[in-house]
């Protein structure tokens, strides 16, 4: 399994990477629990290793590109 996630939006993709190699369906939506669960396991982890995280950018305006 291969577990995406977006901070931009909050959202998930998910993978089977045995039966999908290319990564060309997203089965997040019909696999909740499967999200739910390596989501988990990945929090645990970025708190054990003292991983630094995304955070927004105050002085950002998506008006301007």
């Amino acid at each position: 399994w291969k577990l995406i996630e977006w901070f931009e939006d909050g959202r998930f993709e998910l993978f089977n990477v045995r039966t999908d190699p290319g990564e060309t369906k997203n089965v997040a939506a019909a696999n909740l629990k499967k999200v739910k669960d390596l989501h988990e396991r990945v929090v645990k982890w970025r708190k054990e290793v003292h991983a630094l995280m995304p955070t927004p950018n105050p002085d950002f305006d998506s008006t301007k590109k």
